[in-house]
């Protein structure tokens, strides 16, 4: 997505959940950063509120908590981890750089996870793409820019004010799962109209895959979302990628 002059990316997001099996402690955060400071010497926290309620036949009862979790950014906070218990999530905001740049990023976390715990089990890995598309106009026609959109017989795409259309789509023999999503946004400019389209490429099955398979299902998850992102724009709105328009 990012062979356009101005690449509508706004957010890319690797997650991995790993099994109960893989061995989790309160040191594992100092060690995983002194593994990845080099690249991300900035810490912060995330402040997670929890809030259970309990019911039995005798009496109910709420619980109130909280929880600290870690994030390791770089130094121009562009690029960060958030480190939760068995959850580690790389995020990579705008400009978003390619993925041959981020690609070594999420191995080297990879690599750095698998230095301080061994993974016994993957339960989960998603790869998220977040695409933030501006048009120029307030009343669209989206048969001229999108190759997925809504679509309601009798009415004119340009009249509907707001919607949200998604689809999930299956891959490798439903082990994986692509969530596709396309809604209306808030535009930056005036006279434009904006639109978000999500792509979320996810490992369906717990312990679908081998620990040491991970980074070749990455590669093949990112060549799906590319293909399936071409297929859901129009050369039209390719123009306006690359400031044709």
């Amino acid at each position: 997505m990012t062979q356009y002059s101005s690449p509508p990316v706004v957010e890319v997001v690797c997650e991995f959940r790993f099994s109960s099996k893989t061995e989790w402690n309160d040191t594992l955060a100092d060690r995983f950063h002194k593994a990845v400071q080099e690249t991300f010497p900035e810490r912060d926290r995330i402040v997670e509120h929890q809030f259970e309620f309990e019911v039995t036949p005798d009496k109910s009862q709420s619980k109130n908590g909280k929880r600290e979790r870690p994030v390791f950014l770089t130094q121009n906070r562009r690029m960060f981890i958030q480190f939760g218990e068995r959850i580690v999530s790389i995020h990579c905001l705008k400009p978003y750089p390619s993925w041959e740049k981020f690609r070594p990023i999420i191995e080297q976390v990879y690599g750095a996870l698998s230095k301080v715990t061994e993974i016994k089990g993957v339960d989960r890995i998603g790869l998220l793409y977040v695409d933030k598309i501006e048009i120029p106009g307030t009343e669209i026609d989206l048969t001229e820019y999108f190759g997925f959109r809504p679509v309601i017989k009798g009415y004119k795409p340009e009249s509907f004010v707001n919607f949200l259309v998604g689809v999930d789509l299956p891959f490798s023999g439903q082990r994986d799962l692509c969530r596709l999503q396309l809604m209306r946004a808030v535009a930056e400019r005036e006279g434009y109209s904006a639109f978000l389209l999500t792509t979320d490429y996810f490992l369906r099955n717990q312990e679908g895959i081998l620990p040491d398979e991970v980074l070749t299902w990455l590669e093949e998850a990112h060549a799906t979302i590319r293909n399936i992102f071409l297929n859901c724009i129009t050369g039209k709105l390719e123009k306006i990628f690359n400031g044709e328009v």
